[in-house]
C-alpha cells in the first residue's frame, strides 16, 4: 500500500524541478508527466481511505500541474472533474466541487460543449442535492439544456435537463418559469414521431401551472392555444387532461370549491403527486377568495 504523503512530497520535488540553475538541463515534461501520476496514485489511495477532501485536493493538483507546467487544459479537465466527484463524497465538500465543475466546464466548453453540458448538469445536482440551493441548480439545468440544444440531434437530451429545471420551478412555485418550459417541450414534440405521445402531459402539467398563476382569462387562453397547436386526430381536446382544465377552469370561474372538488376526484386517476398538490393549493386560494368574497358582501350590506 503506497504513502500518500510520500507520493505527494515526490510529485512536488518535480514540480520544482522547473527551477533553478540546472532547470535546462532536466526532462521537465517527463518530470511534470510523473508528478501528475504521483498525485493521482495518492488520490486514489486517499481515497480509498475515504479522506475525500485530501484526495479532491490531489486530484486538482493533478490538474493544475497540467494546467500550469504543461499548458495541456484538456488534459486537466477529467481530473478536475473526477476531483469534483471525490469532494461531494464529503459532506464539506459542496464548495470545492462546484468550483472543480466550474473549471472544467470554461475549459470543455471551447472544445466540446456537449461535454460542458454533460458537467453544468452535474453541478445542478451538487446545487440541488448537497447545497440545497435550488435557485442555482435551475439556472445550471436551463443553461445545460440550451448548450444540448445547439447540438445535432439532442433535442430530447435537452428537453429532459429543461424538464429537471420545470421540476425545481413547481417546487418553488415559480409557475410562470414552469409554464415556459412544459410548453416548450410540449409544442415541441407535436411534430414528433417518437415523443407525439408525451404531449398532453407536458401541455397538462402546464395547463395546470396556469391554474396555479391564478388568472382565469390565462387558463382559457392557454388551453385554447393548446387545442388549437396540437389539433385533429388525438389532438389535446379529444384528451382527459383537457376535460379536466376545462372543468377546473370553470369552477374557479364560479366561484365553485364543490365543483372544484368533484372534478379533480373524478379524474385523480390521472394525477401525480405534484400536481394534486398544486391543485389542492389552487383549491385553497379559490376557497380562500370565495370567503373574503363573502365577508365584502356582507360589509356592503351594513352600509
Amino acid at each position: 500500500m503506497s504513502d500518500p504523503r510520500a507520493l505527494l512530497q515526490k510529485a512536488d520535488k518535480n514540480i520544482n524541478a522547473g527551477t533553478g540553475m540546472f532547470k535546462m538541463f532536466v526532462d521537465l515534461e517527463g518530470k511534470y508527466e510523473e508528478a501528475v501520476t504521483w498525485c493521482t496514485e495518492a488520490a486514489n489511495e486517499l481515497y480509498t481511505r475515504e479522506q475525500f477532501i485530501e484526495s479532491g485536493n490531489a486530484f486538482e493538483k493533478a490538474a493544475n500541474i497540467y494546467i500550469g507546467k504543461l499548458d495541456r487544459g484538456l488534459d486537466a479537465a477529467p481530473l478536475l472533474v473526477e476531483a469534483s466527484e471525490t469532494y461531494v463524497n464529503d459532506p464539506e465538500g459542496g464548495p470545492d466541487a462546484i468550483r472543480c465543475l466550474n473549471a472544467a466546464i470554461e475549459i470543455f466548453r471551447k472544445k466540446d460543449l456537449s461535454r460542458a453540458a454533460k458537467h453544468m448538469e452535474s453541478m445542478a445536482s451538487v446545487y440541488q442535492k448537497q447545497l440545497n440551493n435550488p435557485q442555482k441548480a435551475m439556472e445550471c439545468y436551463e443553461q445545460a439544456a440550451t448548450w444540448q440544444e445547439k447540438k445535432s440531434n439532442a433535442q430530447i437530451t435537452a428537453n429532459n435537463i429543461w424538464l429537471k429545471a420545470a421540476d425545481i420551478a413547481v417546487n418553488e412555485r415559480n409557475y410562470e418559469k414552469a409554464i415556459k418550459i412544459f410548453e416548450k417541450v410540449g409544442k415541441g414534440y407535436i411534430g414528433h414521431k417518437n415523443m407525439r405521445f408525451s404531449v398532453k402531459g407536458y401541455l397538462f402539467n402546464a395547463g395546470i401551472c396556469h391554474l396555479a398563476e391564478g388568472g382565469l382569462t390565462a387558463v382559457n387562453n392557454a388551453l385554447e392555444d393548446y387545442s388549437r397547436c396540437d389539433s385533429g386526430i388525438g389532438g389535446f381536446a379529444t384528451q382527459k387532461e383537457y376535460q379536466l382544465l376545462m372543468h377546473l377552469s370553470a369552477a374557479s370561474e364560479d366561484n365553485s370549491t364543490a365543483a372544484f372538488r368533484a372534478a379533480v376526484e373524478q379524474y385523480k386517476f390521472l394525477l401525480n403527486n405534484w400536481q394534486m398538490d398544486v391543485l389542492n393549493e389552487v383549491e385553497s386560494k379559490l376557497e380562500a377568495a370565495i370567503k373574503d368574497k363573502r365577508f365584502l358582501d356582507n360589509l356592503s350590506g351594513f352600509e
